[in-house]
């Protein structure tokens, strides 16, 4: 596992794309699953029966996981997911970090565990993702806030999503302007706590050039 040196309390651009920029994501259920693990491995308990939850959350649009196990995610955290988007070929996830190499541990447990599910479902072999992820520090408020624009207009590249991007179900935009799906393993108040109202936020978010 790569070690990078990262610092608590500080917030992180982490993103990757497949390798030679194929499809990680080809359905739904790939997507679901990726969803499921960046939101309950930000702990370091483990956690089992993942399909019987991925199945579910296809069905009723969210994630039968019962309190205790919830508490026991929330025991001991690694990272706090700050916003996210999961694309055909890549994802972007604003992290802060929690614990000492809280984000490698977190992204190690991720990647391993989705390449493993995916190369297993879709019969395939060798490398899923370009390398191991990617990470710049954000070093100002007002980086953490553009780059939450960024990630939640990159849906934009989709047609069938262009004018929807509030709709899209694969990453944390409608959370931030009505209910919070996740939380409190969505943690949106370093962002979101800067607007008064959603509709402030969306305002924000469309007169951005990201």
């Amino acid at each position: 596992m790569r070690r990078i040196q990262t610092s608590i309390g500080e917030h992180y651009h982490v993103y990757n794309h497949g390798n030679d920029k194929q499809l990680v994501f080809l359905d739904e259920r790939d997507q679901a699953r990726f969803l499921f693990l960046i939101l309950y491995l930000q702990s370091a308990h483990p956690l089992h029966h993942i399909t019987s939850y991925v199945d579910y959350f296809k069905k009723n649009g969210r994630f039968n996981v019962s309190g205790k196990i919830l508490d026991r995610v929330k025991e001991d955290m690694l990272v706090e997911v700050v916003n996210f988007v999961l694309m055909p070929s890549y994802f972007h996830l604003t992290l802060r970090e929690k614990s000492k190499a809280g984000i490698s541990r977190y992204m190690h447990k991720i990647l391993v565990s989705y390449s493993k599910y995916f190369n297993s479902r879709h019969r395939r072999t060798g490398h899923l993702f370009a390398g191991t992820f990617r990470m710049n520090l954000l070093q100002t408020e007002q980086e953490v806030l553009h780059l939450s624009a960024q990630i939640h207009k990159s849906p934009k590249e989709l047609p069938e999503w262009r004018s929807r991007l509030h709709l899209y179900p694969w990453s944390s935009y409608q959370d931030y302007l009505k209910e919070n799906r996740f939380n409190p393993l969505l943690s949106i108040g370093a962002v979101r706590g800067k607007f008064e109202t959603g509709e402030d936020y969306k305002k924000f978010v469309d007169a951005s050039k990201a």
